[in-house]
């Protein structure tokens, strides 16, 4: 956050693919739940193909051994699980407005439907900020994906909203509505690229916690834990703190005046023995 923080409360939009990705920027909303902003979280799928890490493995056993609560478990109850944990993972960081779109995912695909619904969500939050995927494939050897994939997928849909939401609309006569910042979460790049980072080293116990609470996704606590040190923390030590979540800034940044953190106004001044206290945080 700038130095000199907004007086207005923001609202914010955060929008991903499947209900898990939600949590790499939980840290994140919940700053700023703290400071009272209000916080809209949507999964776009119910993530229900993506993630069916149980069915998985009963599939890959002799049909005799394979158990058939989990192969017999439709779509919907599955979806409503998904659902049911994105719900409760979102309380542990203080997000109460928690939804989840019927649409499929493998494959997810940008359809109008789609686009009008997110755009119907923006009319109707009207968000300072929105939060949400990188709207680019990956890349391996400086080449491009030219499958963008479910997220690039949703981030595509998340920018055609943005801008049918900006539209003036003669039909319904609708205020258009202009977001006034989009942030691209910092898991969807490599690490040297990331702009930007926020200190979350209070909520990495909470990120753990919503690993574990995810029982669809199959991690267990030590794994859990695991993913959280190396993601959020190797984050954390290239941000010269203990857990980050990276951002990048969908255009730079204008101002009038140069902006800087508390965290680096701060870090000057610090002795090493702090600044390595910091670095060797761990999530017991």
């Amino acid at each position: 956050m700038p130095q000199t923080e907004p007086d207005e409360k923001l609202r914010l939009l955060a929008v991903v693919a499947h209900p898990h990705d939600i949590t790499h920027m939980c840290g994140t909303l919940a700053h700023h739940v703290e400071r009272g902003d209000s916080v809209t979280a949507v999964s776009a799928t119910g993530g229900v193909r993506a993630h069916r890490e149980k069915l998985f493995d009963e599939l890959r056993k002799p049909a005799a051994e394979r158990d058939m609560d989990i192969v017999l478990q439709s779509d919907a109850d599955y979806g409503e699980q998904k659902a049911s944990e994105m719900a409760e993972l979102c309380g542990l960081f203080g997000v109460e407005d928690v939804r989840v779109l019927p649409f499929p995912d493998l494959p997810f695909e940008v359809t109008a439907e789609v686009i009008e619904t997110l755009a119907e969500i923006i009319y109707e939050v009207r968000p300072h900020l929105v939060l949400t995927h990188g709207p680019y494939g990956g890349q391996r050897h400086g080449l491009m994906n030219i499958d963008p994939g479910e997220h690039g997928g949703v981030a595509v849909a998340m920018r055609r909203a943005m801008e049918r939401a900006a539209t003036p609309d003669a039909e319904t006569k609708r205020a258009p509505h202009q977001v006034a910042a989009t942030y691209y979460t910092g898991a969807d790049f490599q690490i040297g690229d990331v702009d930007l980072f926020v200190d979350i080293t209070d909520q990495a116990q909470n990120r753990v916690k919503a690993e574990i609470l995810l029982t669809t996704q199959a991690l267990t606590p030590d794994a859990a834990r695991k993913r959280i040190d190396i993601g959020t923390g190797n984050a954390g030590w290239f941000a010269r703190t203990g857990y980050a979540e990276g951002w990048m800034r969908s255009r730079p940044e204008v101002g009038r005046y140069l902006t800087i953190t508390d965290h680096d106004l701060e870090a000057p001044e610090i002795s090493r023995e702090e600044l390595f206290a910091r670095l060797g945080a761990r999530v017991t």
